[in-house]
Formats: C-alpha cells, sequence, structure tokens
C-alpha cells in the first residue's frame, strides 16, 4: 500500500494487460456530493495518466484523517505514485 498526503493506493499487477481503476469511497468520507466529487477527481486523474501506466490495477481510497481538497491535490498523490513506481517495479 502506498499512502500519501490524501490518497490511499494499493497495486496489483493487472491480468488484463492494461490499466485499470478501482476506487473505495466510503460513507465516512461525507455526504452524497463530497464523495461523488472525489470519485471524479480521481477518475479524470487516472484518465489524464492512462497513457503512462504499466499493466496494473489501482485501488484508490481517500484517507479519512487528510480528505482531498482539489484536484490539483489528486493529482500531486497520482503523480508521487506514478513517480514510485518508475523507481519500484510492480
Amino acid at each position: 500500500m502506498h499512502i500519501y498526503s490524501s490518497l490511499r493506493i494499493k497495486v496489483a499487477n493487472s491480468p488484463a494487460g492494461v490499466a485499470r481503476l478501482g476506487m473505495a469511497v466510503p460513507r465516512q468520507v461525507g455526504n452524497a456530493p463530497t464523495r461523488n466529487r472525489i470519485r471524479r477527481w480521481i477518475r479524470e486523474a487516472f484518465r489524464l495518466r492512462l497513457d503512462r501506466l504499466p499493466a496494473i490495477d489501482l485501488l484508490v481510497s481517500p484517507r479519512f484523517d487528510c480528505l482531498p481538497d482539489s484536484f490539483a491535490a489528486v493529482e500531486r498523490d497520482l503523480d508521487s505514485f506514478m513517480t514510485e513506481l518508475g523507481e519500484v517495479q510492480v
């Protein structure tokens, strides 16, 4: 598990041969509009980086103690993950 400022990311090799995204955004994060906004941010940040990701499955969930407050925060965490992924093979 990789833990960043606002996201937790679990990684596994993808049997599908392409990068895939899974999300776990429980009710403890906030009301429905808040959860949906966080899901949209994660999905869009993943989509923008899809062509640079290897064949892995990602399970992304927000941290309860420090929720992402903007799309930029989600992008920062995914960029940090991709930098770390480049240094360590899955």
